[in-house]
């Protein structure tokens, strides 16, 4: 795995992903496991193929035993972006006894794309043309985003079990997302989302005039 494999599956783990440790009476000990989730098997078969092992279970692509997960534990290490995911990688380490901390970074242009895979959405607005979001809870890392990327971030309120909760948008639009779009063509492992934004692109491609028809034509003909 060279290093821009690395930062595109340590964001979508941060966006999708978990660590921790359980019981095993099997060896009567602690052992530590991560985790991605994913809807998309696809994705997870593809995460699986990139790491070289784990086990799939539907949502959840898991990987246990101290070897494997203390390797991508160190991996996460030299690109995480969001203090949570700081604070859950020290956790497993604490519980082992390891003098070893991971710590903050700032994001890099396939860490975002891998972050987006997890969190992101695109699709048609009301009037026809692409907008695209990321959804989070840790402002700090939207922001860190989107020095990178730009957009604008909005705040948003939903409930959970009945209880109310704030989270954060990070909205990319107009030339913003033009000029992210061909990013996510380049750097994404997520076939199906490949796939349906070819699609978008080749049916804006083929829709009169203006903007978007023109970006769009002037991308396919560079593919």
């Amino acid at each position: 795995m060279n290093e821009i494999e690395e930062q595109w599956l340590t964001g979508f783990w941060e966006g999708d992903g978990s660590t921790g440790a359980y019981y095993d009476s099997s060896v009567d000990n602690l052992v530590p496991n991560v985790i991605f989730i994913q809807k998309e098997r696809g994705v997870l078969e593809g995460i699986r193929d990139l790491i070289g092992y784990g086990y799939i279970r539907t949502p959840n692509l898991q990987i246990r035993g101290w070897k494997r997960c203390a390797r991508l534990l160190a991996l996460f290490c030299r690109h995480t972006v969001s203090e949570h995911s700081v604070s859950r990688i020290n956790r497993v380490f604490e519980k082992f006894d390891l003098d070893v901390k991971a710590s903050r970074h700032k994001p890099s242009v396939p860490w975002t794309i891998g972050f987006f895979d997890a969190e992101g959405h695109i699709d048609w607005d009301n009037s026809g043309q692409l907008q695209s979001n990321f959804a989070q809870k840790d402002l700090a890392v939207l922001e860190d985003v989107q020095v990178l990327v730009g957009g604008n971030i909005r705040s948003d309120k939903s409930t959970y079990k009945g209880e109310p909760y704030y989270y954060f948008k990070l909205y990319l639009e107009g030339n913003v997302l033009r000029n992210f779009i061909p990013l996510i063509l380049e750097y994404s492992h997520c076939e199906s989302r490949r796939r349906k934004l070819l699609a978008q692109i080749y049916a804006l491609a083929s829709d009169g005039n203006g903007v978007w028809n023109n970006w769009a034509k002037e991308l396919m003909s560079g593919r």
